[in-house]
């Protein structure tokens, strides 16, 4: 048996030691459960970021983690074309300086080709090519004979066995004064009905000539630089030209077409046909736009030649044409 005051201190130690438990593990517990709880949630929180990091991507805001990716612009373009053009000059002929005024007329032109062209800017680009432009000439009033001894122009074409004349008469009105059939009717004639009067006989190398016409069939390699620059920018654009060509002779034929008979005789190259000219070009390009690849393009433009002749003759062709063809950018 314990004495009762011994019995009241163990029951207060075991109180306080109860107590004090029930004091301390609560906390633990309580902290404990809310540290998990954070711990539980955080990777929530970054999943949250992340989604909305994405979600912010996606739409575009967020333009300093991913640079937006911009469709490259297509600069590059081609076109076949095809297309005609009437061809004459200022003064001169494609046959020498001799002929010059006598009548000329074309009796047919073409061209065909393809050119590509790099768009610079917006507004500008750069084009180039390869073009055939080929045409026939007919220059009247021509003769020939085939004695070549006593001709300066032997050397016109390449076939010297032919003598070509230049028959071309300018009509500088009637060379006397017309008489009235009164003065013919009172004029006595002054010739004796018993003379003789003997007929003109031409000379041989005048009573053996042959009129007609000659025909060059000529073709030129062209070869262009030139600028575009944009004045009209819509479904229909337009786009105004200039630059120069280069001329390469690729075809330098001719013939000759009597009036009489009709018999063609070959003449061969011109003489006086340089191998290499040039020309200044300008005009105006036109385009319609099925689609932003796709395109019709029309296009007049002039072009003015130099140094078509080997000699120095005042002859200044041109070109007015009109080409045509589909244009695709790439």
């Amino acid at each position: 048996t314990y004495p009762s005051n011994v019995i009241s201190q163990n029951t207060t130690a075991t109180n306080n030691t109860i107590n004090s438990k029930k004091k301390t593990t609560p906390t633990y517990k309580n902290n404990a459960i809310v540290k998990s709880k954070i711990i539980e949630k955080q990777p929530l929180i970054e999943e949250q970021i992340d989604d909305t990091s994405l979600a912010k991507t996606l739409k575009g805001e967020n333009s300093d983690e991913i640079t937006k990716k911009e469709p490259s612009e297509k600069r590059w373009s081609v076109q076949p074309q095809i297309g005609s053009f009437y061809y004459d000059s200022f003064a001169g002929s494609p046959i020498g300086e001799s002929f010059s005024e006598n009548p000329q007329f074309l009796e047919s032109s073409f061209n065909y080709g393809a050119r590509v062209a790099y768009q610079v800017t917006p507004k500008l680009k750069i084009r180039t090519g390869a073009t055939f432009n080929s045409f026939k000439l007919t220059t009247s009033d021509i003769g020939v004979e085939n004695d070549t001894t006593n001709s300066s122009f032997s050397d016109v074409f390449a076939n010297s066995d032919v003598n070509i004349v230049n028959v071309f008469v300018p009509d500088t009105g009637p060379a006397v004064n017309e008489a009235t059939a009164d003065e013919f009717i009172n004029e006595e004639p002054e010739i004796e009905s018993e003379e003789l009067i003997d007929p003109i006989e031409l000379p041989p190398s005048v009573s053996s000539i042959e009129t007609g016409e000659v025909t060059q069939q000529i073709s030129y390699l062209e070869i262009p630089i030139e600028a575009a620059y944009n004045i009209l920018d819509r479904k229909f654009s337009i786009d105004l030209i200039g630059g120069m060509s280069t001329f390469i002779l690729t075809n330098n034929d001719s013939f000759f077409k009597s009036s009489n008979t009709n018999t063609i005789t070959q003449l061969g190259e011109t003489s006086a046909l340089s191998q290499t000219s040039f020309t200044v070009n300008f005009g105006v390009s036109t385009y319609y736009h099925f689609t932003k690849n796709w395109s019709f393009n029309l296009e007049p433009v002039m072009k003015v030649q130099f140094n078509s002749l080997n000699d120095s003759s005042n002859y200044n062709p041109f070109f007015i044409g009109i080409s045509s063809g589909l244009t695709w950018k790439f």
